[in-house]
């Protein structure tokens, strides 16, 4: 019986051949290399031409607010073009100090905030009574959230990752800021995008602290966070028929 390889003869091997066919090769290298990286450098030279930032993910649920007033909106009948979300306590309404400094360099107009109170809920009467304390700030709604279908609407909707939780007898929530933008025109209802990264003001400046580097502290708010509020606030509303 013949083994498989019986009757076989090794095949010529031309050097020119396998040379001509390694630099083939090596070009193909050459010029895919050269095309991605110019492809890189033109994507970077746009996106510092353009300062817009990309959307971070689609708003598709809405949900009923109940605001520190009394009153109830829907989140898809509110009509300004920009506003923030982000999270709070009412016993530690001034537990953020770097996020706070980056919240009194935004404009007096053209930004709406959406402050969601972690620890009161909306359907319990006496943290009701006290959300009606607080006193009204100018385009600032105040939410009580504590409610398990808002929790789920913050973290399934606007991606804050920190479920509310309590830790050596204090609360751990998500300190970010999200920028929210209706930026889709020709829709009923406009649709709504996260704009940018979630701004986190905390873990920046531990970071910076980290690297000995404070001055990023303010970079980060000024340069980053604030550029890109001026630059969605700028291109006006996409929504609006002109």
């Amino acid at each position: 019986m013949k083994s498989a390889a019986e009757g076989l003869e090794p095949a010529d091997v031309n050097p020119a051949e396998l040379r001509r066919t390694a630099l083939i090769l090596l070009g193909i290298i050459i010029v895919g290399g050269i095309a991605v990286t110019s492809a890189y450098l033109e994507t970077a030279k746009k996106q510092k031409k353009d300062p817009r930032p990309a959307f971070l993910d689609e708003v598709k649920g809405h949900i009923l607010l109940q605001r520190a007033d009394g009153s109830v909106v829907n989140t898809i009948d509110i009509k300004e073009d920009l506003w923030l979300y982000y999270q709070t306590s009412f016993d530690n309404r001034d537990g953020h100090p770097e996020r706070q400094k980056a919240l009194a360099l935004l404009p007096e107009e053209g930004v709406h905030q959406v402050k969601f109170f972690v620890d009161m809920d909306p359907n319990n009467e006496e943290d009701r009574a006290k959300m009606a304390t607080l006193e009204a700030e100018p385009g600032v709604w105040k939410v009580a959230a504590k409610a398990k279908v808002l929790e789920k609407y913050l973290k399934s909707e606007i991606r804050f990752g920190t479920i509310p939780h309590m830790k050596d007898g204090r609360l751990i929530y998500d300190s970010s800021v999200a920028i929210l933008k209706r930026d889709q025109p020709g829709e009923k209802h406009p649709r709504i995008h996260i704009r940018g990264e979630m701004y986190d003001f905390e873990r920046a400046a531990r970071e910076a602290v980290a690297r000995e580097k404070p001055e990023e502290v303010q970079g980060y708010r000024e340069n980053w966070f604030m550029r890109h509020i001026n630059y969605l606030l700028n291109e006006g509303d996409p929504t609006e028929e002109k």
